[in-house]
């Protein structure tokens, strides 16, 4: 068993390889990667704590990476590294459902592009969402404002003393507890799907197979 630093430095980081078994290598079940060891791994106190947070964060980037090349090799690396937006699926998918037209979707992906982290919400200005989709701006004003009357987006003003109004920030919580049950919903579908397929392999026996009958029968 490799012995941890006397006095261990998170600077300089004695590196061992988790996926291998053997008496120089010290194993962290279900992560298979190389980690930090700042100490000993067995028990549950920080040192094993923190080696497991470690190797989740690891995991974690190396799917982050993999995913990256991944849309890289799809969309071609200018169109990625030059942005890109995560939108659910369902709210697309589900825009009849949830009473949205093809503008209410442009002028909502566009709010969303500017959304890059949780707590910094967006604030494009209306010009800005007019001149990207091709409209007049207050053609985008009305549609916001419906969409605020939906429930779906909610104007928060922005004011500086002294200079006057700026751009709005716009919350999309209607929009996320609208379309969470549709999610839900397709989740649940999915996870019976899963759970039919795993049955049917659990199954022993032959086959068993449908009599499907002809317009003549």
């Amino acid at each position: 068993m490799v012995k941890p630093r006397a006095d261990p430095s998170p600077s300089i980081p004695l590196r061992i390889p988790l996926n291998e078994i053997s008496g120089r290598h010290q194993r962290l079940p279900g992560y298979p990667c190389y980690l930090p060891i700042l100490g000993h791994i067995n028990g549950d106190g920080p040192t094993h704590s923190w080696i497991v947070m470690m190797a989740k964060n690891s995991l974690v980037k190396n799917s982050a990476a993999q995913q990256l090349r991944v849309n890289e090799a799809k969309w071609s690396k200018q169109l990625w590294r030059a942005g890109w937006t995560a939108l659910p699926n369902v709210i697309f998918e589900r825009q009849q459902a949830l009473g949205l037209d093809p503008m209410d979707i442009n002028i909502i992906l566009h709010i969303a592009s500017y959304w890059w982290k949780p707590e910094g919400k967006p604030h494009p200005s209306k010009v800005t969402i007019a001149d990207a989709i091709g409209v007049h701006p207050r053609t985008v004003q009305r549609r916001i404002a419906a969409l605020e009357s939906a429930g779906f987006i909610e104007r928060e003003e922005r004011r500086t003393p002294g200079i006057g109004s700026k751009t709005n920030i716009y919350h999309l919580d209607g929009l996320i507890k609208a379309a969470k049950p549709y999610a839900i919903e397709k989740l649940e579908e999915r996870e019976e799907r899963a759970e039919l397929r795993r049955a049917r392999a659990r199954r022993k026996g032959k086959p068993i197979l449908k009599v499907i009958r002809g317009e003549d029968d």
